[in-house]
């Protein structure tokens, strides 16, 4: 019998569905090699970030508990491992205990798992859906070190993107708007990611020209979700012209046109930020 979910009135439900519906769905646009990308993309960031098994608070990380999540990760009950988590943030455990701790060693778990046959591709995306849906669902709970939100960005070219031109003029736009803009181009995958791991940006803005960049949008999107939960993220350029749908295929918070509408959802994004902000946290 399914057990009645667990009540923890910060948990983004609406966020951890969209996100595992993301997954969900991932196999019927994409290739089935793009879909494992995908997934092994959440288990490698996690398991990067991931801590040894520790104490904190007096909660101790026992191996029976990450055998049961690994467990209700890949089981039938879709809330399953969810309720977990929310049970662990009801009693107090923090945010960084539960992010590295418990969701990142059973990453690491269930990584082993795959490595061993023990679990299928259908399992590992599953798993890693959830585990994704999980963390965005308590994205409340985290927030960047900054004392207070600001009017900053980076604006990036997506990974193998070779035309910046209208980026850059965006970059420039919004400069002039008063915010703070940082720009990169031609970075890869893993330097856009490096980038926004040593920094606090709030809000990083990603373009793309054609629709061979989706995959690698994709990707990348999950991992800054992964390595910042708080982040807010924009996609644009010629790409999100032709495929109106975008921010839904690839799991983006806004997405922009033209100048006027790049503008009304960076200031939705500024005004976001100042409703959620909280100035501090736990992690």
């Amino acid at each position: 019998m399914q057990k009645s979910p667990v009540v923890y009135e910060e948990f983004d439900h609406g966020a951890f569905m969209e996100a595992t519906r993301f997954f969900s769905s991932a196999s019927d646009r994409l290739p089935h090699d793009s879909v494992r990308a995908i997934a092994e993309e959440v288990v490698n960031v996690l398991v990067r970030r991931a801590s040894a098994p520790r104490k904190a608070g007096g909660v101790p990380l026992l191996s029976a508990r990450i055998d049961a999540l690994c467990d209700a990760l890949v089981g039938d009950d879709p809330d399953a491992a969810a309720n977990m988590i929310l049970q662990e943030r009801l009693t107090g455990v923090p945010i960084d205990i539960v992010y590295l701790g418990y969701i990142g060693q059973a990453a690491t778990q269930l990584g082993t798992r795959w490595d061993d046959d023990e679990i299928s591709l259908f399992d590992m995306t599953v798993a890693a859906g959830r585990m994704f849906g999980i963390l965005r669902g308590l994205r409340g709970d985290f927030t960047p070190s900054l004392a207070k939100p600001e009017k900053r960005a980076l604006f990036a070219t997506a990974p193998g993107e070779e035309h910046a031109i209208g980026i850059t003029m965006a970059a420039d736009m919004f400069s002039r708007r008063s915010w703070d803009i940082d720009l990169e181009v031609g970075l890869s995958h893993d330097q856009i990611l490096e980038v926004v791991d040593n920094t606090d940006y709030p809000i990083v803005g990603l373009s793309a020209g054609s629709e061979d960049k989706i995959v690698a949008l994709s990707r990348l999107i999950v991992a800054l979700r992964i390595s910042k939960p708080w982040l807010l993220i924009l996609v644009s350029g010629q790409l999100a012209d032709t495929q109106r749908d975008l921010m839904q295929i690839v799991g983006a918070d806004g997405i922009a046109f033209d100048a006027a509408s790049a503008i009304t959802e960076m200031d939705r994004f500024s005004e976001l930020l100042l409703e959620r902000w909280a100035p501090t946290s736990d992690m």
